[in-house]
């Protein structure tokens, strides 16, 4: 007997759906299709030729739909490892499948297959009238006869799934997966996709929003898969799928979703996508409830048991939802364990969650692992940053909290090595006060930035380090003997009020250098320079002189329109 799963998934179907071609290729490679399943409303496996990733043949109101990373675009047809993963599936759920059986009827089921309607009728009420049992089992009947009978009328008056078929085939029509797009068709695709988001937001708004949960994830899927295979340079298509992202957990939260499937679907979403927005746990952790982040659970274990056969970014999502789960129970332990066992341990991530669970012992163990990776720096750069690298001055004092004086100031000493600057030297300074090491420190430091004279080919570091001081004279000094180097505007603003003149000629080599490279970019700088450099000449007695060389210039660079332009507009 032919099997057919749901209605749908058939052999019959898949060869309807396919080319010639792709069927009998199909058909040779589903014996080599791995990690089959079958579920409601889809089914999926490896096939040899995409491993590692996984095809997905999905069928709803009653056609089955092409899910593959070969991606033919505007195709409708079912290519060939679609066929073989769905003619592998169906012998994946044969044996599952009980096939009706042959049974000889009764002589009861004889003799009342023999009566007419009327003594069919007559039959039940005598029946009925033979106890209360009876009786109770024929008011129920009748009772739900009289519900369905109401539902069919209400269906009739206002066919309520009319528009979201609608919707459905609408979303079909826009986001439709396939060949590699350019910057520029994943900007159109991205704006069809906006203007799609707002329709489904203003249904969302209207309500309710279980209507809208298909739609949604639907729009959601379709747009993962477009927006990997295009070049999504601008963010567009990342745009669109994180707002579809956000309005489906909206109406996950607002509606009424199964919690076990919402989670067995996010777990396996997740870490399927190679590309994919934010769709955090919290943000559908109350969609999910009890049973749904139980499911959530044993998914989420499931997969990262497997995560071995998942690309890359799938195994990296996978670890996401290790630690979600783990900070969502508490679980600092686990938190901490999945952070360090990352390529780049996010060292300022695990020390935020020790030091909230007051686990003092074990945030000072990943300081030391911090230090010895040589990830303790003052150049941190937005978030990413803060949660990967570990502030010198609070390493510093963590160490001297724990009794480890030599440890703090090693671990400053080193990171000062590294990126030498005035508040790593603040910090140094100030640590090693505490402890009673601050004229040991300061020679440590001041050697170490005349030793990088030779190497730097100027005494930067030395002239910031003797400014920080307030030695003026002694930076003057080493910028004279062996060049100012990038700390020119440093000791700049330190000569301003004592000796102007210069003060204003510390800017002129970065000046010139500016107007050497005809650069459009720098005008804007030129003119501050000039404008900074004006008014110190004037507080130097000198402006006349220094007014004369702008009209000198003036002449020499007329031929810069936009040079002279942003000239004009600093005035």
């Amino acid at each position: 007997m032919a099997l057919v799963i749901d209605g749908t998934l058939s052999a019959t179907a898949l060869r309807a759906q396919s080319s010639p071609e792709d069927y009998a290729a199909g058909e040779e490679a589903a014996d080599f299709v791995e990690h089959v399943f079958v579920e409601p409303g889809r089914a999926g496996g490896v096939h040899p030729e995409m491993a590692p990733a996984i095809v997905v043949v999905e069928w709803s109101r009653g056609r089955l739909k092409n899910s593959c990373p070969c991606r033919r675009r505007g195709v409708s047809t079912l290519c060939q490892h679609v066929v073989a993963v769905g003619l592998a599936a169906l012998d994946h759920a044969r044996p599952l499948v009980q096939l009706p059986q042959t049974v000889e009827p009764s002589p009861t089921q004889r003799w009342l297959a023999e009566l007419s309607a009327d003594e069919l009728r007559q039959l039940v009420l005598d029946l009925a009238a033979t106890g209360p049992d009876a009786a109770g089992l024929m008011d129920a009947r009748v009772a739900g006869a009289a519900g369905d009978a109401a539902a069919d009328a209400a269906g009739d008056a206002e066919p309520v799934h009319d528009d979201l078929l609608e919707v459905l085939e609408l979303i079909d029509e826009t986001l439709v997966p396939g060949d590699y797009l350019d910057d520029a068709d994943s900007m159109m695709v991205a704006e069809d996709a906006v203007d799609l988001l707002d329709d489904l937001e203003a249904l969302l708004d209207e309500g309710p929003a279980e209507r809208l949960l298909e739609p949604l994830r639907r729009t959601l899927t379709l747009l993962r898969d477009i927006q990997e295979s295009a070049d999504d340079g601008a963010g567009a298509l990342l745009g669109a799928s994180q707002r579809a992202a956000d309005l489906y957990a909206r109406a996950c939260s607002e509606g009424h979703p199964d919690g076990p499937e919402l989670a067995r679907w996010l777990a396996q979403f997740r870490s399927e996508s190679m590309v994919a927005p934010m769709l955090g746990l919290e943000a559908f952790a109350p969609a999910l409830g009890d049973a749904g982040l139980a499911a959530y659970r044993t998914a989420v274990a499931t997969q990262h048991r497997q995560r071995g056969r998942a690309h890359p970014e799938g195994r990296r999502e996978i670890e996401r939802m290790v630690l979600e789960l783990a900070d969502h129970d508490g679980d600092v332990e686990t938190a901490v364990a999945v952070l360090g066992h990352t390529d780049n341990p996010p060292y300022g991530a695990m020390l935020a969650r020790l030091d909230a669970a007051g686990r003092i012992d074990e945030a000072l163990r990943v300081v030391d692992l911090a230090v010895a990776a040589g990830r303790v720096s003052l150049r941190r750069n937005g978030l990413l940053d803060e949660a990967r690298l570990l502030d010198p001055g609070d390493v510093g004092f963590r160490y001297l909290a724990a009794g480890r004086p030599d440890d703090a100031l090693r671990a400053l000493r080193g990171v000062f090595q590294r990126e030498p600057s005035d508040a790593l030297y603040q910090a140094l300074l100030g640590c090693a006060s505490r402890v009673d090491a601050y004229v040991e420190q300061h020679d440590w430091a001041m050697q170490h930035a005349q030793a990088r004279v030779a190497s730097d080919g100027h005494a930067a570091l030395l002239v910031t380090l003797l400014l920080a001081e307030g030695d003026v004279d002694g930076a003057l000094g080493a910028a004279d003997e062996h060049g100012v180097g990038p700390a020119w505007m440093d000791l700049a603003e330190a000569l301003a009020e004592t000796d102007p003149a210069r003060a204003a000629e510390l800017h002129r080599p970065t000046l010139e250098l500016h107007l050497r490279s005809a650069d459009r970019h720098s005008y804007a700088l030129v003119a501050l320079l000039l404008t900074k450099m004006r008014g110190l000449y004037d507080a130097a007695g000198t402006r006349a002189d220094f007014d004369t060389e702008i009209r000198q210039l003036r002449a020499t660079y007329k031929r810069r329109s936009l040079l002279m332009k942003e000239l004009n507009r600093s005035k």
